[in-house]
């Protein structure tokens, strides 16, 4: 046995040695669960992205430093280090996310003001028929002179769809929420909560008034039904509400929070954005509205199935598409264009039954 004293040298070199093992030990690890596991997705935010490749180019240059000096093993460390500290943080900061396969639950918007009543019956059969187990509709403020929201909900109960109906209004009649309470699931409370009272002329709400329009009529609500549950949605600009403190505070109103993705933003921010509103609310994250603009159906059938796809690798068990309205010419061109395909409906029946 060496006479020669052991030293801090000789600690730390056993400590970066160490260190380099454990690296060593959950790099092959996470690669073994990336690449050979079906059953796990993982989301990466911009942000871990950007630091990624800050590292990576901090790296080349302690490398062309060190190469200089004949020493080998100072990069290895550097990465061995840097790789257990990011890991670390970015999954404790919700910059990376390992999630198991969901089992994604399909819902569609369906806009029936619009249609007669013969209408309203064949096509809410249809939409059963494509596997689809939720049904979002408008609250009707003209309820009372239509019997359109009585059919469509009588008809969604007796078929199986769920109805999620959306309160876009700033108020909502206790009598409609009496008569109807017994055929509806969820509430949803405003549309995009971030950007109400958004007008061409005019700037969003402030957030205490947003607040006490969702107070309101979620007081009303539990009045008739303390066992209802709620739902509120935003769009990708919401982090902007984040810093007056909207989407925290409209988040501990409700059960759900969604975010509404179209083609045009979808696959570039989605990912970041759905970690970082499940982050500000602490609440069961859905795709309320996934939809495209686009006519040319390809195009369009694409983009649903990627956010069908990125929801069930990605932690998100609902998903409503945006709309179902085909063949109706009483609506507008901007409003027929975001129609689901009937075809592209027949594909995501299968995408359904395969899970």
């Amino acid at each position: 046995m060496s006479s020669r004293e052991y030293g801090f040298k000789d600690v730390f070199k056993h400590i970066r040695m160490l260190l380099l093992a454990i690296a060593v030990f959950f790099g092959v690890l996470l690669g073994v669960i990336f690449v050979f596991s079906r059953s796990v997705g993982i989301s990466v935010s911009i942000p871990f992205v950007f630091l990624i490749v800050v590292i990576i180019a901090m790296g080349i240059t302690i490398m062309f430093y060190e190469s200089k000096k004949k020493r080998k093993f100072h990069i290895i460390y550097f990465y061995a280090l840097t790789s257990i500290f990011v890991i670390t943080g970015a999954t404790l900061t919700g910059m990376i996310r390992i999630y198991p396969k969901t089992t994604v639950e399909v819902g569609i918007h369906y806009p029936f003001r619009y249609f007669d009543e013969d209408t309203i019956y064949g096509d809410i059969q249809a939409i059963s028929r494509y596997g689809i187990k939720y049904l979002r509709i408008d609250y009707d403020p003209n309820w009372r002179n239509s019997k359109n929201t009585e059919i469509v909900l009588n008809v969604s109960k007796k078929v199986g769809l769920k109805v999620t109906v959306r309160v876009w209004t700033y108020t909502i009649s206790k009598e409609y929420v009496e008569k109807f309470v017994g055929y509806v699931d969820l509430w949803q409370i405003l549309n995009e909560a971030d950007v109400a009272g958004w007008s061409p002329n005019g700037a969003p709400m402030m957030s205490d008034e947003v607040i006490k329009i969702m107070q309101d009529e979620i007081e009303v609500i539990r009045s008739v039904d303390s066992n209802a549950k709620f739902l509120a949605t935003f769009t990708m600009i919401f982090s902007i509400r984040i810093v007056d403190n909207l989407v925290p505070r409209a988040g501990q109103l409700v059960n759900y929070v969604g975010l509404d993705t179209y083609q045009a933003q979808g696959q570039t921010l989605t990912p970041t954005m759905i970690n970082l509103l499940r982050s500000a609310t602490q609440r069961e994250t859905w795709l309320t509205e996934i939809g495209s603009l686009s006519d040319n159906l390809q195009e369009k059938e694409d983009y649903i199935f990627w956010g069908l796809n990125f929801a069930k690798t990605n932690g998100v068990p609902r998903v409503y598409l945006f709309q179902y309205a085909p063949k109706h010419d009483s609506l507008s061109i901007g409003e027929d264009w975001y129609n689901v395909p009937e075809t592209t409906l027949e594909k995501i029946k299968v995408w359904i039954q395969n899970g």
